[in-house]
């Protein structure tokens, strides 16, 4: 009876093995290609989900907060507060919270995730009120104010004359307020040398309230000072800052004196002339709340009122007030966010680029 050769027993079991090996390779190899699909798959629908939930976010939200490196903060029109961040104790997940809760992971696999926000700058205009502070002419008393009592009260125009500001000889002009402010700003009158090219000394104008029982200068509101250079031969109007000294209000109505003075008593204090109006031989004497007067002892006394006499002057003040204006502000609005998302899990890898926009931006 016929039997298998040593050699016929060797080869079968040689090809025998040559086939289980190649089986198995087949084995493993269809394996690890499931194994390859499945985890690509797996990133495939992290990274899907992912990009779906924030483009929604993204869509609907009422502001973007911040866009960065691993992270995006928005707020949802409900108010709440949506964030994506890499988990800082696992960073291979991308994580989403809402609010104060919990942290729901969105991607497992996430390699970065790196997010900016466009914005567009456009000038919006807008109605509010606002605090204004426009200047007013709050007393004056400008050439031609007489002109209707010399035609109604047979009043005769004497002349223009000068007041001396020099040593103690000061000169004064007592009001009453026509309008009332927060505070003087500024006083211009008309004013020149007469005794020599140029005064000694600068001229100093003051702004009093007027008390006491004699109704003399009391309390000094603001100051100024008009420079001796300033003032020549010829007559003209000068301008002078004031620099308030007591903030108090000026009131409509009450009483407060204008004072020019040389800056010091004594000799070689030669200030200027101020200039002022007369009239004469009223059948009724103007009563314009306005009066010219004199000291010749550095104010301890001053002469009696002449509302015949008046000195040249226009004195303004502002006070804030609310108006309605136009206001103009910069507003940026945010269009969407750019993101770039990149998924690894062993060899395989996932990216995601683009933009997601806002629906009402």
């Amino acid at each position: 009876m016929a039997g298998f050769t040593l050699v016929e027993v060797l080869l079968a079991g040689a090809i025998s093995a040559l086939l289980l090996t190649a089986l198995v390779a087949l084995f493993h190899g269809a394996l690890d290609l499931s194994r390859t699909l499945q985890a690509r798959d797996a990133l495939t629908r992290d990274a899907d989900r992912a990009i779906a939930l924030l483009t929604r976010d993204v869509g609907s939200a009422a502001e973007i907060l911040a866009a960065g490196q691993d992270s995006l903060v928005l707020v949802a029109t409900s108010g709440d507060t949506i964030r994506y961040a890499l988990n800082p104790a696992a960073r291979d997940t991308l994580y989403r919270q809402t609010g104060q809760g919990t942290l729901q992971p969105v991607a497992v696999g996430c390699d970065s995730l790196v997010c900016a926000a466009y914005a567009i700058k456009r000038p919006f205009t807008t109605e509010r009120l606002v605090w204004v502070t426009n200047e007013q002419l709050i007393f004056s008393f400008e050439p031609g104010d007489w002109d209707p009592y010399l035609t109604c009260c047979d009043c005769q125009y004497e002349s223009r004359a000068y007041a001396r500001a020099k040593d103690e000889d000061w000169v004064g002009e007592e009001i009453w307020g026509q309008k009332g402010c927060q505070q003087l700003t500024r006083i211009a009158f008309r004013a020149q040398s007469k005794e020599m090219p140029v005064p000694e000394v600068d001229l100093v104008v003051e702004v009093y309230t007027a008390g006491g029982g004699n109704g003399y200068p009391e309390t000094l509101l603001a100051q100024g000072k008009l420079s001796r250079f300033e003032l020549t031969s010829e007559t003209r109007w000068h301008e002078v800052p004031l620099v308030t000294v007591a903030p108090m209000p000026i009131e409509a109505g009450e009483t407060y004196w204008i004072v020019w003075r040389p800056p010091h008593s004594g000799g070689s204090t030669y200030a200027g002339d101020i200039q002022y109006e007369r009239i004469k031989d009223c059948d009724e004497w103007p009563q314009n709340g306005m009066c010219l007067r004199t000291t010749g002892d550095a104010g301890d006394d001053w002469s009696s009122g002449n509302y015949r006499h008046d000195a040249f002057f226009r004195l303004y003040g502002v006070t804030p007030v609310q108006r309605l204006a136009e206001v103009t502000d910069t507003l940026a609005d945010t269009l969407g966010v750019s993101f770039r998302l990149a998924m690894r899990e062993g060899e395989e890898s996932e990216y995601r680029s683009g933009f997601a926009a806002r629906q009402n931006p």
